[in-house]
């Protein structure tokens, strides 16, 4: 199916929107003497769900449906390069931005958004002679990709040789810098399990459900990892998020003696009040402590 055109000039409109509001709360948030943790949790809560939308859209925009594989490539590669930028911040105790960052990728997006609407979404299928005929569907993927990699890179190498702001390298709970690699290896290993071995091909057949459903996911395990860095506490090996997927793999594992699409329909429903009630009880318990009013603010002297 395709998209009508007003749909990526409202999807550029919002992300502009967005992206101006998201780099002028913490100015606002200083300017009112209000700045504190739980600002940082619903910026970057926020950011860990906008991150799966963004790349809805971009699926949309090119038609990447038709390339299952680069789908779900991108849709790991984007919530792996967002939990890394906040491991490489459970380690150094600062989020460090680099030249090529979430406001350029941001603008880029913008960019194929706004010619999506001019042109289309068939302006993907335009091939390349000097790329030996590769569409720009499948060249657009591979961009991102090479840009991921410096982010990804620069992430690993301040995580792994200069090591953490804790004792001996440690990071700011003073674990150890692996900890937080636990939660993503299993989730990313698990999620590709359940894509490779379904038999309904739940995400070729239901891939915005999937995103839905995975990105609630993977949402709870990096607001986990924010929270750990804010409140410097160790991050647990198990982790109720794990419910989710694993209910599918579970459903697969004994040949699906309940169809796919009710086990995801159940996932997602377990998924995002999963993450629902652990970012609202991370919320009061951190406006109680603190005495931080939530979503208010509060008359100036």
């Amino acid at each position: 199916l395709k998209a009508p055109a007003w749909t990526f000039f409202l999807f550029a409109v919002s992300v502009f929107v967005y992206q101006t509001l998201d780099a002028m709360d913490g100015k606002q948030a200083r300017r009112l003497n209000m700045s504190t943790p739980l600002g940082e949790l619903f910026d970057h809560g926020c950011d860990a769900l906008t991150t799966v939308i963004y790349l809805m859209g971009y699926c949309v925009a090119l038609r990447l449906g038709i390339h299952a594989d680069i789908a779900f490539f991108m849709f790991m590669l984007a919530v792996f390069c967002y939990y890394l930028a906040h491991w490489q911040t459970y380690c150094t105790g600062s989020l460090l931005v680099g030249a090529f960052d979430v406001t350029e990728v941001q603008i880029v997006f913008i960019g194929i958004l706004v010619i999506t609407g001019l042109c289309s979404q068939e302006f993907w299928s335009m091939q390349i002679s000097l790329f030996n005929g590769m569409s720009l569907r499948v060249l657009s993927p591979i961009m991102s990709t090479l840009a991921c990699i410096t982010s990804i890179t620069n992430n690993f190498n301040t995580i792994f040789i200069l090591g953490g702001c804790g004792k001996n390298g440690s990071t700011v709970a003073g674990t150890s810098v692996l900890s937080p690699a636990k939660a993503i290896t299993t989730s990313i290993f698990i999620s590709l399990l359940i894509y490779k071995k379904s038999p309904d091909n739940i995400f070729e057949a239901y891939t915005s459900f999937f995103f839905i459903v995975f990105g609630f996911f993977f949402a709870k395990i990096t607001t986990v990892l924010i929270v750990g860095h804010m409140c410097k506490t160790d991050l647990h090996v198990t982790d109720t998020a794990f419910a989710s997927p694993l209910l599918l793999f579970m459903n697969q594992y004994f040949n699906c003696p309940i169809p796919e699409f009710y086990v995801l329909v159940l996932s997602g429903i377990i998924s995002f009040s999963d993450w629902l009630m652990y970012v609202v009880k991370v919320i009061i318990q951190i406006s109680t402590y603190l005495d931080v009013p939530i979503l208010t603010v509060r008359h100036q002297q």
